[in-house]
């Protein structure tokens, strides 16, 4: 069956690969996430913060700073910590 634009894999009945979890990750990428989400909106509340008075624009471009320090921030704390 020809590759049609639309058709999921359950439909055209394509066999799909099942990837079996790592047992020694324990969490680890959950865990990461909620570092990194958690870091992030810490930054990137204190950038609005800090670029408010100066304009919206500014506090938009700190908060987008803040929020790429607190992507490397939260993946730094997360591999030290280990998860």
């Amino acid at each position: 069956m020809p590759f049609t634009v639309g058709t999921s894999a359950f439909l055209t009945g394509a066999v799909v690969p099942q990837v079996e979890a790592n047992p020694n990750l324990r969490g680890a990428p959950r865990m990461t996430k909620l570092l990194v989400t958690c870091c992030t909106f810490v930054t990137s509340s204190l950038g609005w913060y800090a670029g408010e008075s100066f304009g919206i624009f500014t506090a938009f471009v700190c908060s987008m700073v803040g929020t790429g320090i607190g992507i490397y921030a939260g993946k730094k704390l997360a591999d030290h910590w280990g998860t």
